[in-house]
């Protein structure tokens, strides 16, 4: 695992693709906790250009030369753009070894800014703009435009992994071309020929051994990824179950179906990724598990949401609730399966959301999802547009999402990963679509394997004489009598029946009552895909998770051979989480059942950081962006305490004098007056003591020759905000105060630092809205005294 890091010499934006009406056009794109950040997407595609940049220089201007190869090796095969010039390939595309993740802002600077929001906000400002007309080289008419900017200075960090590389000298020339690439890359982001987004990008590879390793390895071959040989395992041994906590990272994009340019995503983790990711470590380690996932001898559950702290499982699809009972957070849940419906009342059946026990009640939980929009950038002409696809939505799996998930495993295979200390799972891994970049990391916890106490199962499955409640966990796939993939009801209960040694059938119409339901069914279609050549499987179709099924046995049920069942499942691909069922439930044994919906918001708040001190690597950043969270707070109070006649009065002096229609309406001092001021008190934008001085200075020589022109007293309290530090910042914490803002809530550095590098900004800001609020009153009082001349005149 590998750092790279951007430092952002001047403003720069990265888009989001949406604005807000009426205000701003272009948005940053913000990640999950709303800081700006850099996309993996935007930073690889630019780090990748500029590898090729490289990589044609050392190739002499040949674009298959070795180093080109390279190229392709650590990004990976482009097969739409091969296609749109006409060249169809035999050979399945090249992934990327090179996996980048989003830059974010240092842990420590998003820490404490987490709960300023005045702070977070000062991340970023607004920048006009307007679209030149290139005849008239003026601006055109109803092209003005506001855009939102990150502010320059900025400092994120990025991980990089490679993998795949065994050998010493193959990472050292892949470090040495990655940091060859880093170091020509200029700018990135939007308006980057403009003046933005200019950066300078380090990785750890140094650059100067990245050019001698280049110099004395001018023509590199490419690796040899050939598999390792690995021996197939036997499994032998009890069964063990192994708990499994995963926690997203990053969003999680797991591909449920593509509606027009949206791709949407599944609410649980399939035990297919899980499997694929322990097979793969596994293989490192010389083990070949496919004989035993193809005997199904492992089995890996679906992931699904933590709910009370257990795995949740799909809602059961026979539960109803009152429409009008629609916002509450605890409902009275009906289960159809042992109550018929209420006449009058309208009921709506829960369809998605996953389940488990609470302590007096059943808790409800589901996945919160986000949508991220991307765009495809043509290398023509540096932009997006429909040649090459445009732009694109995902929805996928906000981060900090929860799952849990069981691992089934023999017992000499728990044993090889116990001999590694559980590094084979434990950690973080890729996992879903667009898994190298912005998407798909995950982390895993592992739980210590427990032996699986069959005696205990089969006591946990409760018997109801020869009927048998079904609730399925998960899809099940089976196949009919002319081996055709089914989802009929009939059809699963000859294939259960057939495990259990019994035969059965749907509850017969002369045990059900009126309007009581027997089944409630659903059935589900996965569309499988090829990952290595992006090709299309068949698609898999079988009975829905959360169907509920009442069965009818022909003699007694067997509670050890329904507690195996529950363990082993039904139907095929079972070790890939498929066909997980369990029986008689409690929940569905109830006729009403109390639902609380879980919360999503995290209430554990975090603790207040201290204050950033000038040691640390983030100082400088967050003095930037305190001092514009500050400076737009003075400009905030400036504006209150100028807003009326009185308060100008307090601050200044300031006076207006004279009666619409009757006496002449003056100003004192006269504008001109106040003009000189506001020149003067341009030097005080440094706040230094010299400045303060010579202002001081030239007040007193304005009092001694120009002081019968200006109201009594009014000079001195000028003088006062000048040369009494602690004035300006009594008027601005006072109305800070009124205006509701917390001084604690803008800092993150030593608050008389700050005071005193910001005194003389907030004194000319003040006194500068006192004259510009006086001259728009001194203009309206002059306005109505015309027209009140005017009307007496006529």
């Amino acid at each position: 695992m590998n750092t790279i890091t951007i430092e952002m010499l001047t403003d720069w934006h990265i888009g989001s693709g949406t604005g807000r009406s009426g205000n701003i056009d272009r948005l940053v794109k913000r990640d999950y906790e709303q800081f700006p950040f850099i996309p993996a997407k935007t930073l690889t595609g630019i780090w990748r250009d500029a590898c090729e940049k490289v990589a044609l220089g050392l190739d002499e201007g040949d674009s298959n030369g070795i180093w080109h190869k390279w190229v392709n090796y650590l990004f990976g095969d482009q097969p739409a753009l091969e296609s749109r010039k006409g060249n169809i390939s035999e050979n399945p595309p090249q992934g990327a070894i090179l996996s980048v993740r989003p830059a974010h802002l240092p842990i420590s600077l998003k820490n404490a800014l987490r709960s300023k929001p005045l702070l977070k906000a000062a991340l970023t400002f607004i920048k006009p703009g307007v679209a030149i007309d290139p005849y008239s080289g003026c601006a055109k008419s109803d092209f003005l435009r506001f855009e939102e900017m990150v502010r320059s200075g900025t400092k994120l960090t990025a991980i990089y992994t490679l993998e795949g590389l065994r050998n010493s000298d193959d990472y050292k020339t892949a470090q040495a071309l990655l940091a060859a690439g880093a170091s020509i890359v200029e700018r990135l982001g939007a308006k980057r020929r403009r003046g933005s987004g200019r950066c300078k990008i380090t990785v750890g590879y140094q650059l100067e051994d990245a050019i001698t390793w280049i110099e004395n390895h001018r023509h590199p071959e490419l690796p040899n990824n050939s598999p390792l040989e690995s021996k197939p395992l036997v499994s032998i041994g009890n069964w063990h179950r192994i708990q499994l906590i995963l926690e997203a990272k990053t969003p999680l994009l797991i591909h449920h179906k593509t509606v027009g340019n949206v791709v949407e995503t599944l609410d649980y983790i399939p035990g297919t990724f899980l499997l694929s990711i322990l097979s793969n470590k596994l293989k490192k380690l010389g083990i070949d598990i496919g004989e035993a996932i193809a005997q199904e001898n492992i089995i890996v559950t679906n992931a699904t949401p933590e709910i009370a702290q257990k795995a949740g499982r799909p809602i059961p699809l026979c539960l109803f609730y009152k429409k009008s009972e629609k916002d509450k957070k605890d409902k009275l849940a009906e289960n159809r399966l042992k109550k018929a419906a209420e006449s009058g009342s309208q009921f709506k059946g829960y369809r998605t959301g996953y389940v488990s026990h609470g302590i007096d009640s059943v808790v409800l939980g589901t996945v919160a999802k986000c949508v991220e929009t991307h765009n495809t950038v043509n290398d023509e002409v540096q932009r997006p547009n429909e040649d090459v696809g445009g732009v694109y939505s995902y929805e996928v799996i906000a981060p900090g999402t929860r799952f849990r998930a069981e691992l089934r495993l023999r017992e000499n295979l728990v044993d090889i990963i116990q001999d590694s200390d559980w590094e084979l799972l434990a950690g973080d891994h890729q996992i879903g679509r667009t898994k190298k970049d912005d998407y798909g990391l995950i982390s895993f916890k592992i739980d210590h394997a427990t032996p699986l106490d069959h005696e205990t199962l089969a006591n946990s499955v409760s018997l109801n004489n020869q009927e048998l409640t079904v609730w399925l966990l998960s899809d099940v796939l089976i196949r009919n009598k002319q081996l055709r993939p089914t989802a009929d009801i009939d059809d699963f209960a000859e294939v259960l029946g057939e495990k259990l040694g019994v035969n059965l059938k749907i509850r017969s119409e002369e045990l059900k009552s009126n309007e009581i339901m027997h089944f409630m069914a659903r059935q589900n279609r996965t569309d499988s895909w090829q990952t290595r050549w992006g090709l299309p499987r068949p698609s898999l179709v079988g009975l829905s998770a959360g169907t509920c099924i009442i069965l009818q046995a022909d003699k007694s049920l067997d509670a050890k051979v329904l507690s195996d069942l529950e363990m082993s499942g039904i139907g095929e691909r079972k070790a890939e989480g498929y066909g997980q069922i369990c029986f008689n439930d409690p929940i569905l044994n109830e006729e009403k059942i109390t639902i609380h919906k879980q919360s999503q918001t995290n209430d554990n708040l975090k603790e207040v950081p201290p204050l950033i001190n000038k040691q640390d690597e983030i100082f400088n950043y967050a003095r930037i962006i305190e001092k514009e969270a500050w400076r737009e707070a003075i400009r905030k109070a400036s504006l209150l305490l100028s807003d009326t006649r009185d308060s100008r009065q307090e601050v200044m002096g300031l006076v207006i004098t004279g009666e619409p229609g009757i006496l002449k309406i003056e100003s004192h001092p006269s504008m001109s007056q106040l003009g000189n001021l506001r020149s003067a008190l341009k030097r005080l934008q440094q706040g230094t003591d010299e400045t303060r001085d010579a202002t001081i200075n030239w007040l007193e020589t304005l009092t001694s020759q120009r002081g019968n022109k200006w109201p009594d007293g009014s000079l001195e309290k000028i003088k006062g905000l000048i040369s009494e530090l602690h004035r300006i910042w009594n008027l601005m914490i006072c109305s800070w105060q009124d205006l509701d803002i917390d001084i604690n809530q803008m800092t993150l550095t030593i608050t008389d630092e700050l005071k005193a590098e910001l005194w003389g900004e907030a004194v000319r800001i003040l006194i500068d809205a006192c004259i510009r609020a006086h001259k728009r009153d001194l203009e309206k009082q002059m306005e109505i005294s015309q027209e009140v001349a005017n009307g007496t005149s006529n």
